[in-house]
């Protein structure tokens, strides 16, 4: 099988936990095809622990877990999806809604390239059987292990950080809900992010960030993101950087 390249090591970590949680239960096919998997998602790290419960899920919100559903479902043609249940959205940070949807992404991949096995055989334990072939980004171009990096900064808390520091000194934070919906409208499989620079004047500015498959790129006008010029590693497109904040 093709390798799969991920960008953050807590999808590995969430399939795993997910192979583990069928391994050790036995979840018979409903009359409709459909299984459902309760989990619960650490509100900041993005990490899933899967639970056992013969409930209805409440899907209750807090600012420590989140309730939510993994949804397998057969259609007629033989074929299984993923499908995700559950808010989301509501006091997420963009990181870790980035991790969840491409758990989802990944897993739906995952089930769309397993092959068939025996009589009774989950698809979804057949697809997560082998995750040798899952590419982790090397360590050193994970922005979030830059000397920059800030998390959930917003542009005010940047701006006090940055102020009466020397030229090129930036820092990296995750984008704003702008920022994501622009990326989402794009249609294009690519992730966003902020740079917040000192410039001449002691003038702060900011600069948006891209990473997708190829790399990485700063944003400009074109709304085309396949258009761009993604260099390999983030180190290049940093590389005129003097500082870090």
């Amino acid at each position: 099988m093709r390798k799969i390249k991920i960008y953050h090591n807590q999808v590995l970590k969430n399939l795993d936990h997910f192979r583990s949680y069928l391994h050790a239960s036995h979840h018979p096919k409903s009359e409709k095809g459909e299984r459902c998997y309760p989990l619960l998602l650490d509100c900041h790290s993005g990490l899933m622990q899967f639970v056992r419960t013969k409930e209805p899920i409440s899907f209750s919100r807090t600012r420590e877990k989140r309730e939510l559903e993994i949804i397998v479902r057969e259609n007629g043609a033989g074929r299984s999806e993923c499908q995700i249940r559950g808010d989301l959205e509501t006091d997420l940070s963009p990181l870790t809604q980035k991790i969840a949807w491409e758990t989802f992404r990944i897993l739906n991949l995952l089930i769309r390239l397993a092959k068939k096995g025996g009589k009774g055989d989950l698809v979804e334990l057949i697809a997560l059987k082998n995750l040798s072939f899952i590419r982790l980004p090397s360590s050193k171009d994970q922005i979030e292990h830059f000397p920059g990096w800030r998390g959930a900064c917003d542009r005010l808390e940047a701006e006090q950080i940055l102020h009466g520091k020397p030229v090129g000194t930036y820092l990296l934070r995750e984008g704003d809900p702008l920022l994501q919906w622009l990326v989402d409208q794009s249609g294009f499989r690519v992730e966003g992010y902020l740079l917040t620079i000192v410039e001449e004047e002691q003038k702060i500015s900011d600069y948006l960030i891209l990473r997708n498959d190829r790399g990485w790129a700063f944003k400009k006008d074109e709304p085309d993101f396949d258009c761009y010029h993604y260099v390999p590693t983030l180190s290049d497109l940093l590389k005129r950087l003097v500082s870090t904040g």
